[in-house]
């Protein structure tokens, strides 16, 4: 969507007074993390490289959460994947839940 990018940062800026996201707090993220070690279903990360709320590099430690996750990087993408890069997002999830729904049906 063409200028998608210019209309979040100003929704941004209106909600939170800055267009510059913060940081999640570390505890936040690894309570977030302890417990999403109990889960053992389908799982999909989806990462916008650019993502500066949760930076890629915490992408490891998802990962380590989740072994049997798929996981999808999304080029020039901030956090909202689905607003900035809808068919990317999509080209990612629409597999992977067609294919949880037939593990389910199996």
């Amino acid at each position: 969507m063409p200028g998608s990018s210019r209309r979040i940062r100003r929704r941004s800026t209106r909600v939170c007074g800055s267009s510059t996201p913060k940081p999640l707090r570390a505890s936040i993220r690894e309570a977030w993390l302890g417990r999403a070690a109990a889960y053992g279903g389908p799982v999909l990360i989806t990462w916008g490289r650019e993502d500066r709320v949760l930076p890629v590099r915490h992408l490891a430690d998802s990962a380590r959460a989740f072994p049997q996750a798929e996981i999808r990087i999304i080029e020039h993408c901030g956090h909202l994947l689905m607003a900035e890069r809808p068919d990317e997002f999509l080209a990612a999830v629409v597999p992977f839940v067609a294919r949880a729904e037939e593990a389910v049906a199996a």
